[in-house]
């Protein structure tokens, strides 16, 4: 199982419903394939037409595909375009803007922890340049007292 899990949000009452209380099991596991396989692709909620979505959900799945259109839970356009209704308002991330923000706010700390150890390390690399550069240098009360130059 992959560590970042994908999540689909589904109304809790979508059994009450009468239309889906109409469908087989087969059915209601096709539509609930249909979400999650929509999760995965680039344009969520889309699929090019009923043959791309029926190899995806299957041979057994794949014939629930003209029912969910003529029950609603699917949409087919002109072109082909098989959509689900109201994709984009029920699979919204409510709390995607919540964790950008804290990843922006702990990336924007390590830069800033990181940009400070890094002139911390410049200073002292400089700090021991000068002390190294200023020990080379005796003066000749030094060398006199060392008793002659080294």
């Amino acid at each position: 199982m992959k560590a970042n899990r994908s999540w689909a949000p589904i109304d809790i009452f979508i059994f009450d419903h009468e239309v889906f209380q109409s469908l087989t099991d087969t059915q209601k596991c096709a539509f609930f394939l249909c979400i999650f396989k929509s999760k995965q692709l680039r344009r969520g909620g889309e699929f090019r037409d009923r043959r791309y979505l029926a190899g995806l959900l299957g041979t057994s799945y794949g014939r629930a595909i003209p029912r969910l259109i003529a029950e609603g839970l699917l949409e087919e356009s002109q072109s082909g375009l098989v959509t689900i209704p109201n994709y984009s308002q029920w699979q919204v991330d409510v709390t995607s803007a919540q964790r950008q923000a804290r990843y922006r706010a702990q990336k924007d700390v390590r830069s800033r922890d990181v940009t400070t150890l890094y002139r911390d390390i410049k200073d002292k690399e400089k700090e021991k340049d000068t002390l190294s550069k200023a020990r080379s240098l005796l003066s000749v009360g030094e060398i006199m007292a060392r008793g002659g130059a080294k």
